[in-house]
């Protein structure tokens, strides 16, 4: 059924003349009689009673045009709302962080989108990649930012690569291991690991690095993807916790943080990816939410070589 002979049937039972119905449809009389007469025809009934001086609703019309009223309603709060979609003003999206992505560009995008584009609706899951993918492969998420570095190649994975950020050893500003000359792999050990969860592969990185060097395996006393509970953890105890400085980036600011310059036979890198299904099509809503994520990223990247120029605490600093 042709909405716009709908909207012609409204204006007519709206106004009860085909003059002025003709007019609000920016039709002649003619052309509007027709169109009345071809919904008749449709339907195999009349709609409008005509007489010589006035225009009367049949019982079928007057049925018609209720129904006509909210259909045509609802097909333009439709039109509408795919307009707003088209344009990212609205939607739903169901996205994944890593929680040193969470921790460090989830507040200020989160208040850009909310400022920008209050008709966008999240659903926010922090976790490990582990975690995380599980999630996006059964399509419960559109798209996932963590590390990437041991995720396994997948055709059915779309992987756009972020920056990397340096991992290091971060503990309070009145650490005793802050009175050392030279700390060593094996201080970590002595006071104790905190992280977020690793995955297999980076743990058996770890153990290996560490049998190398100390002799002894990689243990964390404790592992927890919430990296709020993790840096009260670290400002009230003598862990030492193994992040990125972007992860830590206000504690390292306000100094309730500091890096301990333990030497490594070779730095290790934190790589962010953004994670999608292959071959999907994204909403305008992802999309958007995508390229914030990409651009804050890459603007965290930029700010590695001034992030490196805060203190890192080594021998001999009290």
């Amino acid at each position: 059924m042709d909405l716009r002979r709908l909207n012609h049937v409204l204006f007519l039972a709206e106004e009860l003349n085909f003059a002025r119905a003709a007019e609000r449809a920016a039709l002649s009389q003619s052309a509007f009689s027709r169109s009345i007469q071809a919904l008749e025809q449709e339907i195999g009934m009349s709609l409008f009673d005509r007489g010589t001086r006035s225009v009367q609703l049949t019982a079928v019309g007057r049925i018609l045009a209720e129904r006509a009223r909210t259909l045509l309603f609802n097909a333009s709060d439709l039109a509408r709302e795919l307009q707003q979609i088209k344009a990212a003003e609205l939607g739903d999206v169901a996205v994944g962080t890593g929680p040193n992505v969470a921790n460090s560009i989830l507040p200020p995008l989160l208040l850009q989108l909310h400022q920008r584009h209050p008709g966008i609706h999240l659903k926010i899951e922090v976790n490990g990649p582990d975690q995380l993918l599980p999630n996006l492969l059964g399509e419960r998420l559109d798209f996932f930012v963590a590390d990437v570095t041991n995720l396994p190649p997948d055709p059915a994975l779309d992987v756009r690569l972020l920056p990397r950020y340096r991992i290091g050893y971060f503990c309070r500003p009145g650490h005793p291991l802050r009175q050392k000359a030279v700390p060593v792999l094996a201080d970590s050990l002595h006071y104790g690991i905190a992280s977020t969860s690793l995955p297999e592969m980076t743990r058996r990185l770890a153990n290996q690095l560490y049998m190398a060097v100390c002799k002894k395996p990689f243990v964390t006393v404790i592992e927890c993807d919430n990296l709020q509970v993790l840096r009260e953890l670290t400002m009230a105890t003598d862990l030492i916790l193994i992040n990125t400085r972007q992860g830590l980036r206000r504690e390292l600011k306000e100094g309730l943080l500091v890096e301990v310059a333990i030497p490594l036979p070779r730095p290790a890198f934190n790589q962010w990816g953004l994670v999608r299904l292959a071959g999907r099509t994204q909403t305008p809503a992802s999309l958007l939410l995508m390229d914030l994520m990409a651009e804050m990223a890459g603007e965290l990247g930029r700010d590695e070589e001034e992030e490196a120029r805060l203190p890192r605490e080594g021998a001999g600093q009290a």
